[in-house]
């Protein structure tokens, strides 16, 4: 099941986590909902790295 959690009302840093169900052809699924929160967090310029390390560290 895919979830995903925001940050909750503690004194604590503000974290976020995703938990995904991955199959063959969810490289690309993945990519998307990277870009998806990092447009939300106004990371937009990191984005192509950031898919890259993704999808690399993934394949291991």
């Amino acid at each position: 099941m895919n979830q995903a959690t925001g940050p909750q009302a503690t004194d604590f840093d503000t974290d976020y986590r995703a938990e995904f169900a991955l199959g063959e052809h969810s490289a690309r699924h993945l990519r998307r909902i990277l870009r998806l929160y990092l447009t939300g967090a106004g990371l937009l310029e990191v984005a192509d790295a950031a898919e890259l390390a993704l999808t690399e560290s993934w394949r291991l």
